[in-house]
């Protein structure tokens, strides 16, 4: 889809099949239905407003309850205003801890505290997921607005836009509602050699799990400023029907 940005395709969407090698649980299977799309010369600020918009649609044009049960534990309203907030915020509000000012070895004996087991070779950014399943994660499941959390720290965002006002964080946003992640989009980074030293450093980490692609890099200086998002079909009618597991919504 980049490649046909830089083809001067314009805005583009797809609907597509997704493969993970994921364990099968009630908001995951390892073939789902995904929508992603890319608005061209748009940003993450127009990811978070088009994702609501299409949301809502959905509820009115399906003639649905915009308040919904989030798998038999709670329920979230969709009308009115949604939350947003950093993830640093969200971080601070619900955990304590900052993960941009906070040191790697404070945040595994913070851990350790919490009774979560830790390597010490787990890099910093696996400990930040571990915490943010640990505090973050269920705190959101106990709002009642869906919320926006942008403003990413950068090395969890390998093709995400730096901001402009801090260099720490990117322009990239997830949408959580009841607690489950639906969104996940970004501004798109288009520096090819940016690009290929954030790759080149995840290829160090996880050798193998992330092969440098030389045809994207040639195409990133043709993209128009751009932002994408992605968005799991399933997991959203399965919240908007008020169902409990998202295997009972596979689109075939």
């Amino acid at each position: 889809m980049k490649r046909l940005l830089a083809a001067n395709s314009g805005s583009i969407f797809q609907i597509c099949k997704v493969f993970r090698k994921d364990p099968i649980t009630p908001l995951h299977r390892r073939e789902f239905t995904m929508v992603e799309w890319y608005k061209v010369h748009g940003d993450y600020l127009d990811l978070m407003k088009g994702t609501k918009e299409l949301i809502l649609y959905l509820v009115r044009e399906l003639e649905l309850s915009p308040t919904v049960s989030v798998m038999g534990k709670g329920v979230v309203h969709l009308d009115g205003e949604w939350l947003s907030m950093s993830v640093s915020e969200a971080f601070k509000r619900f955990s304590g801890i900052d993960p941009l000012a906070i040191d790697p070895k404070e945040l595994r004996r913070y851990l350790e505290e919490l009774g979560l087991m830790v390597s010490p070779e787990d890099p910093w950014e696996t400990c930040l997921h571990y915490l943010f399943v640990a505090k973050v994660e269920p705190s959101l499941a106990q709002l009642t607005k869906p919320v926006f959390l942008y403003h990413y720290p950068i090395a969890l965002s390998v093709m995400a836009r730096p901001s402009p006002t801090d260099p720490k964080v990117c322009e990239r946003v997830e949408l959580y509602v009841g607690g489950i992640e639906l969104m996940n989009g970004y501004s798109e980074l288009t520096d090819p050699y940016e690009q290929k030293r954030r790759l080149e450093a995840e290829a160090r980490k996880r050798p193998g799990h992330w092969p440098i692609d030389e045809e994207l890099l040639k195409a990133l200086p043709l993209m128009p400023p751009v932002a994408g998002a992605a968005l799991g079909l399933e997991r959203l009618l399965m919240l908007l029907f008020g169902g409990r597991d998202i295997g009972d919504f596979l689109l075939t």
